[in-house]
């Protein structure tokens, strides 16, 4: 599958208008200074929220930089 359409198909998915499409930080991984683009959410089963407590979505987003995947609570 073409990454780009993928990406795209994902962004459509998450319709929260709150959601920054890019932001700026530190990635975790390669330490530089970058912007990280939306990739999209992952969405946990409502047993696995339940049993944990960790929110039913979280939002990724990738390093321009080394093209890491990260949450956006990795975001620094």
């Amino acid at each position: 599958m073409d990454v780009t359409r993928q990406v795209t198909n994902m962004e459509h998915e998450y319709e929260d208008e709150s959601v920054a499409h890019s932001r700026e930080g530190f990635c975790p991984t390669c330490g530089n200074p970058t912007e990280f683009i939306f990739l999209g959410t992952q969405r946990w089963p409502a047993r696995l929220v339940e049993l944990t407590g960790c929110p039913p979505v979280t939002i990724l987003y990738t390093c321009a930089e080394c093209k890491t995947t990260v949450s956006e609570t990795d975001i620094e």
